[in-house]
């Protein structure tokens, strides 16, 4: 089987599955499952550097990426403005990866654990901030979903298919401009898409499109967050758990950047708040 066939197939399982889990999971199973997934991510983020870490060290890590992710989820419930304090820490951090990378600067990004927990935690609880958000809160993490998948899908095909002019060649050799603007449009498109679904988006102004770019963006500087990760350790993938996708690491990165900043952007379009008008 080709690599694209068994990235396809994990790519449709995994969907399927996330999609029932939204819709037809209970907000408890949601935060025990994002916090897992905590675990997970930081059990290979442990793992990245050469030497990696002790297995009793790797272990206390990933308790503490459950505790800490299940306590944020259930922060954000009573102060829901905290997501966009992690947004915005987001948006800067990955404005400077971007510039860094797009320049073509050679650059270090050592993968500690302690910056493990403050990348996966506090965006990783911010999915279950999206689901418990309103009644239509599972509407609205799908469409955060779809914004990501979308970008992926269409940077991998469009960048497969036209890609010639590389992105960032000494961080991600393998993306390109083309890829880029297929994964924007592709991925916006289908968030746009899920959001007219809801009476919540009948409120929003006309700079939804532009947010939603620049949750689209987001995402790829994500990605291009975690290449630069695990080029510093002399990593291709972060683990081989999924076929095709490498490890978890490697599906999360663009959510882990695009959940917060898409939960920001709700926060300050969403009249109800008292911030958009």
């Amino acid at each position: 089987m080709s690599e694209t066939a068994r990235r396809i197939i994990t790519g449709l399982i995994l969907a399927a599955v996330a999609i029932l889990g939204i819709f037809f999971a209970s907000d408890i199973f949601i935060i025990t499952i994002t916090a897992l997934l905590a675990s997970g991510a930081m059990w290979e983020w442990c793992q990245l550097p050469r030497t990696g870490q002790s297995l009793f060290r790797t272990a206390l890590y990933c308790a503490a990426a459950f505790l800490l992710t299940a306590v944020m989820a259930f922060g954000y419930q009573s102060y829901p403005f905290a997501v966009i304090v992690v947004a915005a820490g987001w948006i800067a951090g990955l404005t400077w990866v971007g510039w860094i990378s797009l320049t073509g600067k050679a650059f270090q990004l050592n993968p500690r654990p302690a910056l493990g927990l403050v990348v996966l935690c506090p965006s990783l609880g911010s999915i279950s901030f999206l689901r418990e958000y309103s009644p239509e809160g599972a509407f609205l993490l799908l469409a955060v979903c779809m914004l990501v998948w979308g970008s992926d899908i269409g940077a991998y095909f469009m960048g497969r298919k036209w890609g010639s002019s590389k992105l960032a060649p000494l961080v991600s050799p393998g993306k390109t401009w083309e890829g880029l603007l297929g994964g924007l449009v592709v991925g916006t498109g289908a968030c746009f898409l899920i959001l007219t679904w809801t009476t919540l988006f009948r409120h929003f102004s006309g700079w939804v499109v532009v947010g939603l770019i620049l949750c689209a963006i987001v995402s790829v500087l994500g990605d291009l967050f975690e290449s630069a990760l695990k080029r510093s350790a002399g990593r291709k993938d972060s683990g081989a758990l999924l076929p095709g996708h490498g490890g978890l690491l490697d599906r999360l990165d663009s959510l882990l950047a695009a959940s917060p900043v898409f939960s920001g952007l709700i926060l300050l379009l969403d009249p109800t708040q008292g911030v958009a008008s």
